[in-house]
């Protein structure tokens, strides 16, 4: 048998073709593999899609009764705030009355706006200081009342002094409670 020598160009040859047939077979594999993890992920938001068209409907059926409840929320909020001076003088005799039902001889004043007030008047609310004699039961109880009224009323002050620190004639003519309040109205256009 006879050795068949092969020149060396031959052997450049042979070399760069078979360098070029492993670089284009790495590049078939890897595109090949790139292809396939993108039919991957179109797979995947073809379903996402479509669970996406189910949930649409589910969605604005949510926000349709979500809005429709909301609304009726912000209607019967609103009928909690007077809007009329017969419906103040309504809330305002409402008040007395809690203090009349729980045996409390208050005291109920408007109050009237400062500098600072105004804004909040503008927007409808009214001040009132309320001033009674009694027990922190008592003060509890109104509050209770207070907050079951239909109307929106914010407490912003309640000073309380204790019975028990007042001597005999002070006891007598003292209003020991001290609440401020504010009654919300319908904003005046």
């Amino acid at each position: 048998m006879t050795q068949v020598q092969i020149s060396n160009s031959l052997k450049r040859i042979l070399l760069i073709t078979l360098v070029l047939i492993f670089i284009s077979t790495s590049t078939v594999v890897i595109i090949g593999e790139s292809i396939k993890s993108l039919g991957r992920e179109i797979e995947q938001l073809n379903i996402f899609l479509e669970d996406a068209e189910e949930i649409q409907p589910n969605f604005e059926t949510s926000l349709e009764m979500y809005t429709k409840e909301t609304k009726q929320i912000i209607n019967f909020l609103s009928e909690l705030r007077p809007d009329t001076e017969k419906e103040i003088v309504d809330a305002i005799s409402k008040i007395e009355d809690v203090g009349k039902g729980l045996s409390l001889n208050i005291e109920l004043k408007h109050l009237e706006t400062k500098s600072m007030e105004v804004e909040t008047t503008e927007r409808g609310a009214l001040s009132y200081s309320i001033s009674f004699y009694g027990t922190m039961t008592d003060l509890k109880n109104f509050t209770k009342e207070l907050e079951k009224l239909m109307f929106f009323i914010k407490i912003e002050e309640i000073n309380f002094e204790d019975t028990k620190f007042l001597d005999g004639g002070e006891l007598k003519e003292s209003k020991n409670i001290n609440m401020k309040i504010v009654l919300y109205t319908k904003q005046s256009s």
